[in-house]
């Protein structure tokens, strides 16, 4: 066998050593689950720091790839860091429209339920109004 296919055996048995172990110690998932719970809670707390940490992953890595092909592949150079730029921006542009229309989607959404709930003391309010004026005739 070569190098690959061991590594790929050793990394197949090692995550099945640790999935059996996992499933036999209650007291270790009973562990990862509350950590997960709370890196859940984290991650939605600060939600827009991580969508921008993620737009700046993909922005590295498509500069990465840029690199990459001026350095390795026989394309000219202009060519690659032509398409490449572009790419780049494209990419940039829509992962930062993705995440104001998201966060502007969030705000109205939240306006939007204000609103509601606002409209139901108000139709209460009302109601308690005429209940009382009808009450002093």
């Amino acid at each position: 066998m070569n190098n690959i296919t061991l590594i790929y055996l050793y990394i197949l048995t090692l995550g099945a050593i640790i999935f059996v172990s996992l499933q036999w110690n209650k007291k270790v998932l009973i562990i990862v689950g509350k950590c997960s719970s709370n890196l859940r809670n984290f991650i939605s707390v600060n939600a827009s720091f991580f969508k921008i940490a993620f737009i700046f992953v993909f922005f590295l890595e498509q500069l990465f790839f840029i690199i990459i092909m001026a350095l390795y592949l026989h394309i000219s150079l202009i060519a690659s860091v032509v398409v490449g730029i572009f790419s780049l921006i494209v990419i940039t542009t829509a992962s930062f429209q993705s995440f104001i229309w998201e966060y502007k989607y969030q705000i109205s959404e939240g306006e939007r339920n204000l609103l509601k709930s606002s409209l139901k003391y108000v139709k209460e309010y009302s109601d308690f109004i005429e209940r009382y004026l009808n009450s002093k005739k």
